[in-house]
């Protein structure tokens, strides 16, 4: 894989992160926390206020202002942070996947060469079954018929797991309780202001504050 920059600022990323297991301060870590005497300040000007008037309240709309602009703050510098890092990580996972389908692919293809063998080898068996059981009846002995040989190496060795599926092939028929409520069409309904049978709608109002 080429290098880029980002790869670059990555490989120090991970030089930093080993320094911080050897017990060195880690930069970015110590940005975070010098947001924490700020913040610690605004939770202490949030825990004393008391909203009692008009004036107090136009306090507290901007203390919560405050609140959003420093969350705000910290979000961006997490993505600003986080995004050699997450890009290192996406290629990686991108050249990854890329070998685990050819895996697959590889692994699928044997399979089915292994399943067409596996039938012929049934028929071959059914047939030689058939056949022995002819010559035993004729010659008034029991002959025992062989098992299959089992396919299996040193390294691995084949087994089956049955899995169930299903069909509905007439929807009158099934039960009431088969069938699920489908809650996010309900909630779609009542958002347009739609009243549903069955259904208690129960209205709660939430306080929001935008930041301006």
């Amino acid at each position: 894989m080429r290098d880029t920059k980002e790869n670059i600022d990555f490989l120090d990323f991970l030089k930093d992160d080993f320094e911080i297991e050897t017990g060195a301060e880690y930069p970015v870590i110590d940005q975070v926390e010098s947001h924490k005497p700020a913040i610690n300040s605004l939770s202490l000007i949030a825990a004393n206020l008391a909203v009692q008037d008009m004036q107090t309240c136009t306090r507290a709309l901007n203390l919560t202002a405050e609140v959003k602009k420093k969350y705000r703050e910290l979000e961006d510098f997490r993505k600003k942070t986080i995004e050699p890092s997450r890009k290192f990580v996406q290629m990686v996972n991108d050249c990854v996947k890329a070998l685990h389908d050819q895996l697959n692919r590889i692994e699928s293809e044997v399979k089915f060469k292994m399943s067409v063998y596996q039938k012929i080898e049934e028929e071959r068996v059914k047939a030689s079954e058939e056949s022995i059981r002819q010559l035993s009846e004729s010659l008034g002995v029991d002959i025992v018929v062989p098992p299959a040989p089992k396919m299996e190496s040193t390294n691995a060795s084949v087994y089956y797991k049955t899995t169930v599926s299903f069909e509905i092939v007439d929807e009158k028929l099934v039960p009431d309780n088969y069938w699920m409520v489908d809650r996010e069409a309900i909630q779609n309904d009542i958002d347009m202001g739609l009243d549903i049978p069955g259904v208690k709608i129960t209205k709660e109002k939430k306080m929001h504050i935008r930041r301006r």
